[in-house]
């Protein structure tokens, strides 16, 4: 399956921050906000190119600036309650 558009959505980008901070496909995708059927998206975001180098990118950045960026993440979540 090919995508049209380049560049990641902030979902997944949020997906990504997420997944190397908890190792878990499904979970990283239920809080990027990819909640309606969290284990099957996780599965098809991992087998995607862009998202894999996306994680190798984020696993290079070093860890204050990796939990900065989630930390960012959730609590734009928890103040203005937005699906990223």
């Amino acid at each position: 399956m090919e995508r049209k558009s380049k560049g990641l959505t902030a979902k997944e980008k949020t997906f990504c921050n997420c997944f190397v901070s908890c190792g878990s496909a499904d979970e990283a995708a239920y809080n990027a906000g990819f909640v309606r059927n969290p284990k099957r998206s996780g599965e098809e975001l991992l087998c995607r190119e862009d998202i894999a180098d996306e994680i190798k990118k984020a696993r290079q950045m070093p860890h204050k600036f990796r939990f900065r960026r989630f930390a960012t993440v959730g609590l734009q979540k928890a103040c203005f309650r937005q699906n990223f």
